[in-house]
């Protein structure tokens, strides 16, 4: 709010975020420079296309997202409870209460369904060399 209000009050003049550190994109400095208004103008363009850009990126996941759960096809996942919890809260809708609930929306989601590697893995048993069934902890 206050950079707004010098920079309403001093034509000419624009303040920007800088980060002189990429890997310390936390610390950011103010930076007021005078311009032109063909610079301004210039820069404000720069600036909708870094946030179109950044808009379209973030748009992707969710397209992404769209494609996958109208694909029909079922999805295999390793241990993916908290992904599955993650992504529909995220991407789809507040989680049901209950789990069964949740488990009903991921059936509408991905009607070809879910498959989890390592529930799979712990209902395989395995033959030894002895012709024995073990099973596999």
């Amino acid at each position: 709010q206050e950079c707004e209000r010098i920079y309403a009050h001093t034509p000419g003049f624009s303040i920007e975020s800088r980060v002189p550190d990429p890997s310390k994109h936390w610390e950011k400095k103010m930076v007021a420079m005078r311009r032109s208004l063909e610079e301004q103008e210039a820069a404000s363009a720069v600036d909708r296309t870094n946030r179109e850009e950044t808009y379209l990126a973030r748009l992707g996941f969710t397209r992404m997202w769209a494609a996958l759960t109208a694909s029909g096809r079922p999805i295999v996942v390793h241990n993916g409870l908290f992904d599955l919890l993650f992504l529909c809260r995220h991407m789809h809708d507040d989680l049901p209460a209950s789990l069964g609930g949740f488990k009903e929306l991921i059936g509408e989601l991905f009607p070809g369904g879910v498959f989890d590697t390592r529930t799979i893995g712990k209902q395989i048993t395995v033959n030894d060399n002895d012709g024995e069934k073990k099973e596999d902890e």
